[in-house]
């Protein structure tokens, strides 16, 4: 059984995350292959569980969600689970993600304008089971984000091959162990 993704499997999640509608025939132009054994490692990847779905992205501008902050949120012990149903829930909150440090949980927020932000985080945030307390902060500008699994490769390169090994993948037909 393979234990590792190879710099072909890389490539066409690269493409993928750059373009996740590209036809497998121009992926498999891209990275040397036949259009049957592009689809073959396309389709491998999604039943290990390395490509877990696509995504359109939306301008959010353009759909009336014109002010996009981030919110640090403190919380009572034990109060997680209640926490991330509400979060869950919540339209307004795009992103919900457990740090360490001084703050709990940071969320991605996105509103209609500073008094649909206000509302959402006076008369809903404040209010969800555990928050002891929150900090906001306006985001005045998003680039488009980084490459990573391209920053992923290049760490391959660099470091020791069992340093960066994800979880097996199984053995692809014909493939010998």
């Amino acid at each position: 059984m393979r234990s590792w993704i190879d710099p072909i499997d890389l490539r066409i999640l690269e493409i993928l995350e750059q373009d996740g509608r590209a036809s497998c025939a121009d992926i498999a132009a891209a990275v040397g292959l036949s259009r049957a054994s592009c689809w073959t490692r396309i389709q491998t990847l999604q039943e290990a569980g390395v490509i877990v779905g696509y995504r359109c992205r939306v301008d959010r501008t353009r759909v009336g969600r014109s002010i996009t902050c981030f919110v640090d949120v403190a919380l009572e012990n034990g109060r997680d689970r209640a926490f991330e149903g509400a979060v869950a829930r919540a339209a307004p909150v795009r992103e919900c993600h457990r740090t360490t440090g001084s703050w709990d949980y940071l969320l991605r927020v996105a509103a209609r304008d500073v008094r649909h932000l206000e509302g959402f985080l006076r008369q809903r945030l404040a209010r969800f089971p555990g928050v002891t307390g929150f900090r906001t902060r306006l985001c005045l500008r998003s680039r488009p984000a980084v490459r990573p699994l391209a920053a992923l490769a290049a760490l391959r390169s660099a470091a020791p091959p069992e340093a960066l090994e994800p979880p097996s993948l199984p053995r692809r037909s014909g493939e010998v162990p």
